[in-house]
């Protein structure tokens, strides 16, 4: 259906593959994620049709509570989206808009017209320690997942699409020093623009000195040295610019002349504190350096907690349930807890199943509103259980957020109260 490029326009959405080996191929509407940049001529149907949009559509004929839209985001949207943005940098406003959609899908259960959002969609994709729902802005996430493809340019992973950028693109210069050419391609663009933030992670370990630019590569705690020594750097210490480690060095130590400034001495002085490269030494080791801890290989998951805004913890996040006997979870909050037992025991089962015990986990309150009796059918344990659910985590969070309890007809010890 993108044989005459009118679902998108190459730069729009990237074209990644399809174009690898200079050819482009139709593509089914599956692969279409929004229909961002599409002529308005196209058939409105194949874009509502389209990979997001198909779904969103779809769940907004069903009645899905707030967890359970949340829980969609977090599994089939955040899926989908983990594909395109682990492969291709995506534009923002596609971005943008994929965010917009799940906002409104959220707070309304639909993506036609719009509802006002409670919660900022930044606050939204906060972890929960932090206030949030645990979500992740797509926007930080794609920076973080195409970091892997700069780790790839450096590493040994036998990676073919690296062995083809070597050759093609980078040749005998240093990724650092490249500049963006009209001629390259849009992944290639991309993925030069990601390297002012690859660089303050990527680290390397000088070994024979062979393969790692002295100039370019970060090897010491300054960063990479054409910025810590300037643009004259390359004539004052008397390094060519496209020198490598070993070209700085001898048998006997290194070869630079004494230090006129400031950052000189400084470099002369960690130059110090490192082994000199030698033919007999190991190949230079890149590593991927978080928090000065390193990774065993490219971490994503560690670059993002670096990456992603940041907000004080809750003082709730992991609360004790208020009856003050254990963590709060499911399970211990509604069915457990002296407070919850004693409405289940006075109030549910004394009224429709005398003898029933009490339940001990949620699998066993589900198995217990299917069963029908003619004192209790199951429609009446439904509406019972949802009454029941409703008030003790109304009570909770009265607690919780007020410190004031709602009168009760009982207490914790299951005797009726006088309020």
């Amino acid at each position: 259906q993108n044989q005459d490029r009118e679902l998108w326009k190459l730069g729009t959405l990237p074209p990644g593959l399809i174009t690898f080996w200079r050819r482009t191929y139709p593509l089914d509407w599956k692969w279409h994620i929004l229909g961002l940049g599409y002529n308005p001529s196209v058939n409105q149907r194949d874009i509502e049709r389209a990979a997001l949009i198909g779904k969103f559509r779809g769940w907004a004929m069903k009645s899905l509570s707030f967890a359970g839209r949340t829980q969609l985001l977090s599994s089939v949207i955040s899926g989908t989206m983990n594909f395109w943005i682990s492969t291709f940098i995506l534009p923002k406003t596609c971005i943008k808009k994929i965010e917009s959609l799940c906002s409104i899908f959220l707070w309304s259960g639909k993506i036609d017209g719009s509802k006002g959002a409670k919660v900022a969609w930044s606050t939204i994709c906060l972890p929960k320690k932090e206030g949030g729902l645990g979500l992740r802005r797509f926007s930080q996430w794609n920076t973080t997942l195409c970091l892997r493809f700069i780790w790839l340019l450096f590493s040994d992973s036998g990676s073919l699409w690296a062995l083809w950028h070597k050759y093609h693109n980078i040749k005998s210069n240093s990724l650092w020093e490249i500049k963006e050419s009209p001629r390259d391609s849009w992944t290639w663009k991309a993925i030069l623009r990601l390297r002012p933030v690859a660089a303050q992670f990527l680290k390397v370990v000088a070994g024979n000195g062979s393969s790692a630019s002295f100039w370019f590569d970060t090897l010491s705690p300054f960063g990479p040295l054409i910025n810590y020594i300037g643009a004259d750097g390359p004539r004052q210490l008397r390094v060519p610019l496209k020198a490598k480690v070993k070209d700085a060095c001898n048998s006997t130590g290194w070869t630079l002349p004494s230090p006129r400034s400031e950052a000189e001495l400084n470099l002369h002085t960690h130059l110090t504190t490192i082994e000199i490269p030698s033919s007999s030494a190991t190949k230079d080791e890149f590593c991927w350096v978080v928090d000065k801890v390193k990774c065993n290989g490219f971490s994503s998951s560690q670059y993002w907690n670096v990456l992603r805004r940041r907000k004080e913890e809750t003082t709730w996040h992991d609360i004790v349930c208020f009856c003050a006997a254990d963590i709060e979870s499911r399970d211990h909050l509604f069915l457990n807890c002296a407070f919850s037992q004693a409405i289940w025991r006075r109030m549910v089962f004394v009224r429709l199943d005398p003898n029933r015990s009490l339940l001990l986990s949620w699998s066993e309150l589900e198995s217990w509103v299917r069963v029908s009796s003619q004192a209790a059918p199951t429609l009446l344990r439904k509406l019972t259980v949802q009454a029941t659910i409703y008030h003790i985590w109304k009570q909770r969070n009265n607690i919780v957020h007020n410190q004031q309890a709602i009168p009760s007809l009982l207490d914790a010890t299951g005797n009726r109260s006088s309020t």
